[in-house]
């Protein structure tokens, strides 16, 4: 099973949209380490970029080896080679000249971090108990970028950004982008607003530079607000959603989250939404009305080669944080192992959970059937050796593992959340759904696949018409029509002066 790099580039765009638009995608971060968000922003750019469409990434959050995750990624190809990337926090300074005065990292004593190649990445000042009360943060290249500090009045984590000297920006809760609080230094004195909208000023400026019609792609729950904070009319917006829009447990009935009803009701410059699923249209079209969400569906791209997996395995892959429940799939397995001794559940990737559940593990008695491999390049590869996937998750978009390994006949077993999962397989056919948060049922779904290697086989077998059913070429039409479309009513709007039709790649 090979993890594919590029996407069908579908119908050409006319020669003239190409001439006088571009495209700019917002991104938390940028690393070959990044998740399904991040890797379907990529797609979505490598897909406008082979139209022959300018394309910018703007990175939102610094990162120590940024520079060096950029290369990678071009030289795996999943970032084009043409695609300019930018970064807020080096630019973000020169938005606010002002000074919030020299920030000193607290402590008694200093300890230095190092990466791989022994460069500083950060300095950590600790107090006389040697707990961490500072962390200074570095570039590669050695420069100060921020300062972690506790808050003495309420014991709040404020991250101070500095550029030289001077601090230009601090942000309460840094975080939780969400909820942040931001002071910046303007040029007449301190000003407080929000992390979101001192990012949509830094955003707004890129635009308003832009030589040509600016399409903006926003995805995802961290920016979600940033489009809600910029001017309308200053580009087309296009607003996608990849999880459910509603809050805890994340059901249809449940009241909208108040991020995604600023979305939804296409708050600021907001001028599309994009959902991932009819079931989450139908849904959001009950709640707002008219006009309704449009839906383009995740695709899986690349041939692959079915694995046919003679072991009793199960396999996890995702980031284990709470989000993923990947507790629930662990204490279904603990029922399988019982009944199946020789079975082995693979658990693929990192997060914040990540100790509480091998802790788990080892509680139930699975410690040796459980193996946590961490960060894995070739996470494709374990999954594609396993009988099933499973996937436990509170919510979900449309999940790009899920779809990868389904095409290389690896059926999986999961939780019917929102939305994704009952979109994606077909009970009975090529996978397994079961009632969300019901372990016991998760258990005989797992312990079914196990002992019934015939129906493993046939599930298999009927997962990789996946491909077909999200085929590339569908993912390029949709795309390509949501660009085509968002171009032309800025046209229509007269949202193309002169100056931006002009003007070659920078």
């Amino acid at each position: 099973m090979t993890r594919p790099q590029t996407t069908d580039p579908g119908a050409p765009i006319p020669g003239r949209l190409r001439e006088v638009s571009e495209a700019f995608f917002v991104v938390t971060s940028l690393s070959r380490r990044s998740g399904g968000l991040t890797r379907a922003i990529l797609q979505r750019v490598r897909l406008l970029d082979a139209q022959g469409i300018r394309t910018t990434v703007l990175v939102l959050k610094h990162a120590h080896a940024e520079d060096v995750e950029r290369v990678a990624l071009r030289l795996r190809r999943t970032l084009p080679r043409r695609t300019k990337v930018r970064y807020f926090w080096r630019e973000g300074a020169a938005l606010f000249p002002g000074d919030l005065g020299r920030v000193d990292p607290a402590g008694v004593t200093r300890r230095t971090v190092r990466n791989r190649l022994r460069r500083v990445q950060r300095v950590e000042s600790l107090d006389t108990a040697g707990r961490v009360v500072a962390v200074e943060h570095r570039s590669l290249r050695g420069t100060r970028v921020a300062v972690d500090r506790t808050d003495a009045a309420d014991g709040g984590a404020v991250r101070h950004h500095v550029s030289g000297a001077r601090t230009w920006m601090s942000v309460r809760e840094h975080l939780h982008p969400l909820r942040a609080r931001a002071v910046v230094a303007e040029s007449v004195g301190p000003r407080e607003t929000t992390l979101a909208a001192a990012q949509g000023r830094w955003v707004a400026e890129v635009l308003g530079r832009a030589e040509r019609v600016p399409v903006l792609f926003v995805d995802g729950t961290d920016a979600c607000l940033l489009p809600t904070t910029l001017p309308a009319g200053v580009a087309r917006v296009v607003s996608t959603l990849h999880n459910p829009h509603t809050v805890r447990p994340w059901t249809p009935r449940d009241p909208s989250e108040p991020h995604w009803d600023a979305v939804l009701r296409r708050t600021g410059a907001i001028t599309r939404v994009v959902v991932l699923t009819r079931a989450q249209q139908a849904d959001v079209l009950a709640r707002y009305g008219e006009p309704a969400p449009t839906v383009v569906n995740n695709c899986v791209v690349g041939a692959v080669r079915p694995i046919v997996s003679t072991e009793p395995r199960l396999a996890v892959v995702g980031r284990l944080t709470r989000q993923k429940r990947v507790d629930h799939a662990i204490r279904a397995f603990a029922t399988v192992a019982a009944q199946v001794p020789a079975a082995r559940l693979d658990v693929v990737g990192e997060g914040s959970r990540r100790d509480a559940l091998v802790r788990l593990a080892a509680e139930l008695g699975v410690a040796g059937q459980v193996v946590f491999h961490g960060f894995r390049p070739d996470a494709h590869e374990i999954l594609g050796r396993a009988r099933a996937g499973v996937l436990s998750s509170w919510h979900e978009g449309m999940p790009l593992v899920l779809l990868e390994a389904m095409q290389a006949g690896t059926p999986y077993v999961a939780y019917d959340v929102a939305y994704g999962p009952g979109e994606i397989i077909r009970h009975g056919v090529d996978g397994l759904l079961v009632p969300p948060g019901d372990v016991d049922a998760l258990g005989r779904a797992m312990l079914s696949v196990l002992r019934d290697a015939g129906l493993a086989a046939r599930l298999g077998a009927a997962a990789q018409e996946v491909g077909e059913r999200f085929s590339p070429e569908r993912y390029a039409q949709e795309w390509l029509g949501v660009y085509r479309e968002e171009v032309a009513e800025a046209l229509l709007e007269g949202g193309a002066p002169e100056a931006r039709r002009t003007g070659g790649r920078s």
